[in-house]
């Protein structure tokens, strides 16, 4: 069975991740990380994978076109929405 984190639990760790690629940077949780700079096509590649095996969650590739996915608040959105939904 699957934990569930709390999305602001996930935020939280999101922030941390973009901090620590970008140590100068304050990122905003509704800002577009990637659109920023603050994530680049291979970030983004590692963020997914780091984001499936700490989470225990996978997306699929739909997932990749939600506007929810462009931001860290987004994101924790739908990673506490997949983890619920595993839980099922």
């Amino acid at each position: 069975m699957t934990s569930i984190s709390s999305s602001s639990d996930i935020q939280a760790w999101l922030v941390e991740w973009v901090k620590e690629r970008n140590p100068d940077v304050e990122p905003s949780p509704r800002e577009n990380y990637y659109d920023a700079g603050l994530v680049d096509s291979f970030g983004i590649i590692e963020l997914i994978e780091e984001i499936e095996h700490t989470f225990d969650i996978m997306f699929d590739d739909d997932d990749f076109t939600l506007r929810e996915f462009r931001t860290i608040e987004g994101l924790s959105r739908l990673i506490h929405q997949k983890q619920a939904a595993a839980a099922q």
